[in-house]
């Protein structure tokens, strides 16, 4: 893609993760524009990956669309980012992806 070409490195593309909780923080862009030009000036920024949910935190549908054209609006590559929730198992360490019983019910926006 032309616009990873533009904002990447020689031999690597640099991506952030932006987790739902972060996305649902972003409400005042103007602000946020101002820690981000700050990256920016440091990092070359080829693609952000956007988290739509963890666990039980939904971004809505209308705040996802304001993410995603900031970032394109700047040139960035945007795709979207998945963080399966685990549990920890007593004695065994590490963590298991699964999916809880009480979320195993989608909420209706998630269609």
């Amino acid at each position: 893609m032309e616009r990873d070409r533009i904002h990447s490195y020689k031999n690597f593309n640099v991506s952030v993760y932006v987790p739902v909780h972060n996305v649902n923080q972003m409400t005042d862009f103007s602000e946020f524009d101002k820690e981000f030009q700050h990256l920016q000036r440091n990092i070359r920024i080829g693609r952000v990956y956007i988290e739509n949910f963890r666990g039980e935190q939904w971004a809505a549908e209308e705040q996802l669309l304001k993410v995603n054209e900031y970032f394109e609006n700047k040139g960035i590559a945007v795709s979207g980012g998945l963080t399966p929730v685990g549990i920890r198992l007593p004695g065994r360490g590490g963590s298991v992806s699964g999916i809880y019983p009480r979320q195993k019910a989608r909420p209706s926006h998630a269609d």
